[in-house]
């Protein structure tokens, strides 16, 4: 087990902010000081959305904030993702394209 496997919200969000001042890393987050204050006492618990923002912020990966937000094990990253785009965002020339290039490989 990986030490960052056992850091605490409270101790992530410290160690990321280094010393940042409650109201930025509430501005950051998009929550109010009072919730910052309830994040680093253990009172309160991030939203997944405020998670990735703050980790956006202060450029930290979102899966690592999420992982110590407790959203997400460790164990359950160490996968490849796929992110596939449906074909009804896609526009006309790129599915054309897609049926283009696959012609091209059936015919080699």
């Amino acid at each position: 087990m990986n030490l960052r496997d056992l850091e605490t919200w409270p101790d992530y969000l410290a160690r990321i902010s280094n010393g940042a001042a409650q109201v930025s890393i509430a501005r950051a987050a998009g929550v109010d000081a009072g919730t910052i204050s309830r994040w680093k006492t253990g009172r309160g618990h991030p939203s997944p959305e405020s998670v990735i923002e703050l980790c956006r912020h202060f450029e930290r990966s979102p899966i690592e904030g999420l992982i110590a937000a407790g959203y997400l094990l460790a164990s359950e990253c160490d996968r490849v993702v796929e992110v596939v785009r449906p074909i009804t965002a896609r526009s006309n020339e790129e599915i054309l394209a897609e049926i283009s290039r696959r012609f091209e490989e059936k015919s080699r």
